[in-house]
């Protein structure tokens, strides 16, 4: 009774439409390529169209966070996590509930779709999927929900967690810049600790 499911890619849809909605301008594919600070504050970052300032900064760059605050000689320790997963298509209501079991989960969807999942590589900024890993979740998914040996995968893919050392996300201010907040290291929860 504790445990939910939320559909990332829709949950996202509605957010980037809220946040437009309140005048927020978003810029993708822009990589930061260095925060510039003085006097204990960041004063710009730069990309590759230019400089960028603001009142206040916010790093959330999921498994690419290390990276993008080296600059300000911060050195946090998040490594990229790949996790694939697999998808079945079955009948609607063959699975009414999500089921864990041994780090494994069933998730089964309305539409009668059927989500297995997921490994824990530690494979850099590989985002591949394996073989290994769809047979490895198969044999999981059907030790679990038997029937499901039957039931073709129709879909396999990979996402990057950003893991701490410790599990334990870093949110909080930048110890040496005041403007600068960080939200990083959440590793499988990022969705789960925002609801």
């Amino acid at each position: 009774p504790y445990v939910g499911q939320v559909r990332n890619p829709r949950l996202m849809k509605s957010l980037i439409q809220d946040v437009i909605q309140r005048g927020v301008r978003i810029i993708t594919d822009m990589p930061v390529e260095k925060i510039n600070t003085s006097a204990g504050k960041v004063v710009n970052v730069e990309t590759r169209e230019g400089k960028w300032s603001a009142g206040n900064y916010l790093v959330a760059a999921g498994a690419w966070s290390a990276a993008v605050l080296e600059d300000t000689g911060l050195s946090l320790d998040i490594q990229p996590v790949r996790g694939q997963m697999i998808l079945f298509k079955t009948d609607k209501g063959r699975i009414k509930r999500i089921i864990m079991s041994n780090g494994k989960y069933i998730i089964p969807r309305k539409d009668g779709h059927i989500v297995a999942g997921s490994t824990l590589e530690y494979a850099g900024f590989d985002k591949t999927t394996t073989d290994d890993a769809c047979q490895l979740l198969m044999r999981e998914a059907v030790s679990i929900v038997p029937f499901l040996e039957t039931i073709p995968v129709v879909s396999q893919w990979a996402g990057l967690r950003p893991g701490s050392a410790d599990g334990t996300p870093t949110i909080d201010w930048h110890p040496q810049l005041d403007n600068l907040v960080i939200c990083s290291g959440h590793f499988r929860n990022g969705v789960i600790i925002g609801l």
